[in-house]
């Protein structure tokens, strides 16, 4: 099996250049910082010539393509000289090949499988509790994958309004949740009243028009979960997470790292993700 993936961010390179020496704790605040110029002074080198290095792991061959040049990704895929017929091409590269980088929010795959946690982190930095506030859903269509989403949230935070105009669409996940649990979640669809008290909105996959159609509290936190970017909405002052970064724990070693990048990589290398930072309208934001 042959696994080809792309290296375009520094914080990946790093990873990747990972040695048991480096992994070692350097007291010496000079001497890190001179490892640290050589490793951005390698990084910007192998970006520049696109370098491609082939890496062994567990028995399998790993190319890594270094480069930010997305217009040439196909070719440098053609280049390399694979005899194998079993490749695997990360999820990444998927993206590049078929045109579909996102400029800004990249892939929130990690964003939504820990939204719980990114909520209850929000409402502790605002010296809140978790039981005290409601969660409000804007959601267009039902799906089973956020079906139990929405049921996990309704467990957690008792108090869960759904906000859609396909209400007929979540009537058996309410019916469903009132005769599990014996909680009563509210669908509603109305623009003016729906969202006006929402403290906390989950947008599932409503552009930045659609939500400007409906009467927000200027204060909200709105964790935005769908393809669009939200920019800004029309008479909103609060926050907008757009997306989260993710702090890389010491014990994700280097092949696992590589492994998650794949579609067929069914582990799960970290099993408690911590937020680094979160990514706003306007770029980082620090939730007070």
């Amino acid at each position: 099996m042959v696994y080809i993936d792309i290296c375009n961010n520094l914080k990946m390179f790093s990873i990747l250049e990972e040695t048991k020496e480096k992994k070692k704790k350097i007291n010496n605040p000079k001497l890190k910082r001179v490892i640290n110029f050589f490793l951005l002074l390698k990084y910007r080198i192998y970006m520049l010539l696109h370098i491609k290095k082939k890496i062994n792991f567990e028995n399998n061959t790993f190319f890594i393509i270094y480069t930010n040049n997305f217009r040439n990704v196909e070719k440098i895929i053609n280049s390399i000289n694979v005899k194998e017929k079993n490749i695997v091409i990360s999820k990444q590269l998927k993206k590049l090949i078929k045109n579909q980088i996102y400029k800004e929010t990249k892939s929130k795959s990690i964003y939504i499988e820990n939204i719980e946690k990114v909520v209850k982190f929000v409402i502790e930095k605002q010296n809140s509790k978790v039981e005290e506030n409601n969660i409000y859903f804007l959601i267009k269509n039902n799906n089973y994958k956020f079906s139990n989403t929405i049921i996990n949230f309704s467990i957690i935070f008792k108090n869960l309004s759904i906000i859609t105009n396909n209400i007929n669409q979540f009537k058996f996940i309410q019916n469903d949740i009132l005769m599990r649990y014996g909680i009563h979640i509210i669908i509603s669809n109305n623009r003016k009243k729906s969202l006006l008290k929402a403290k906390y909105i989950i947008n599932v996959d409503n552009s930045e028009k659609d939500i400007s159609k409906y009467n927000i509290s200027r204060d909200s936190v709105i964790f935005n979960l769908s393809d669009f970017s939200i920019k800004s909405i029309r008479g909103f002052d609060g926050i907008i997470i757009n997306d989260i970064t993710w702090k890389v724990s010491k014990k994700y070693e280097k092949n696992k790292y590589i492994y998650s990048r794949f579609d067929n990589y069914m582990e799960k290398p970290i099993k408690t993700k911590e937020i680094d930072k979160m990514i706003g309208n306007n770029g980082f934001i620090y939730i007070k």
